[in-house]
């Protein structure tokens, strides 16, 4: 092949790549969808889907925040586009991310829904498509309520904290998300009932604020005046007081707490021979809260005089 030749084929060559669209570019970092899903959601209870969740974990390959853009296409049975919609994130690495966006349709139909994965340099990272999904229009109150919000995950265990070997105390943890990608403030409510009588025993309510599939860990204890099995109802609002999710933990047997819970400070004492006289006549005090002790607690000790009276007899603090 000639001089000339090789040169025309360079410069074409290098045309080519240079007019390449730049989401077919190699960027300076990978992204992509770890792990995707979606439901859909009847939020007028007339027995049709009129809303969709899709959910999506993305990565990336560095050890540094990345900013990336989600955007989601919608197109109609027809393959005409029916709408659009995207939110931006920034990710680091690995780390687990839950994200959502929603959508509901103005017109009864069956819908795709492609989704796609640009970085910070606009590259086209990933995508997938979710296809035949059939909505209808919402109708109600209940559709004024764009978002939704539920408890990823909610536990209850029980604890002895007063070390008698009984438990006395019920922790209830959970982990609420939401689908907006924004503050949104809730409630939990936590209701207690006897399960043995169905007394409504106490009513706690806690306020929280989430932002889209964040990571939270929230705990509520709770413990008894008497021993006995109950009952626990816990009710997730959101700032509209819209009723969101629920949980119930039933028959869960606690006691009351007869010793040191953790705010409890003990004081022991014994008789030692402490300056090695051979006399059992040295008392010694000391203060813990369980297994932690406690200094600088002043102990003030009274004695019996022969007519039978209290009377002072000395003090001192737990750390000399």
């Amino acid at each position: 092949m000639s001089r000339n030749k090789l040169a025309t084929w360079a410069v074409l060559v290098a045309f080519i790549i240079s007019a390449l669209p730049s989401a077919w570019a190699e960027g300076s970092s990978d992204e992509w969808f770890y792990s995707w899903d979606y439901d859909v959601e009847d939020r007028d209870d007339d027995g049709y889907d009129d809303h969709i969740v899709i959910g999506y974990d993305p990565d990336t390959n560095v050890s540094e925040d990345v900013d990336i853009t989600v955007r989601v296409w919608v197109y109609d049975d027809g393959g005409n586009q029916a709408d659009s919609m995207s939110e931006d994130y920034t990710i680091y690495n690995g780390q687990y991310d839950w994200f959502t966006q929603s959508w509901s349709p103005v017109t009864n139909g069956t819908y795709t829904f492609e989704v796609e994965l640009w970085d910070d340099e606009n590259l086209l990272e990933d995508n997938f498509t979710i296809e035949d999904i059939e909505l209808y229009v919402c109708s109600g109150s209940d559709c004024d309520n764009e978002y939704d919000e539920w408890f990823y995950s909610i536990d209850n265990t029980v604890s002895d904290e007063d070390g008698d070997g009984y438990d006395d105390t019920a922790t209830i943890d959970y982990d609420p998300d939401t689908t907006c990608s924004c503050d949104v403030n809730i409630t939990v409510e936590i209701n207690v009932y006897d399960n043995q009588t169905g007394a409504h025993l106490d009513t706690n309510e806690y306020e929280y604020t989430i932002n889209d599939g964040s990571w939270d860990s929230f705990s509520e204890a709770w413990s008894p005046d008497y021993n006995g099995t109950f009952d626990f109802f816990v009710d997730l609002y959101d700032e509209e007081g819209n009723h969101e999710d629920e949980e119930e933990f039933l028959d869960v047997e606690l006691h009351a707490m007869s010793g040191s819970a953790d705010e409890t400070i003990n004081v022991e004492n014994g008789v030692f021979n402490e300056d090695d006289d051979t006399l059992m006549n040295d008392l010694a005090f000391w203060a813990h809260v369980e297994n932690d002790d406690e200094e600088g607690i002043n102990i003030t000790v009274w004695k019996k005089n022969v007519l039978g009276q209290w009377e002072f007899f000395d003090n001192g603090t737990t750390d000399e």
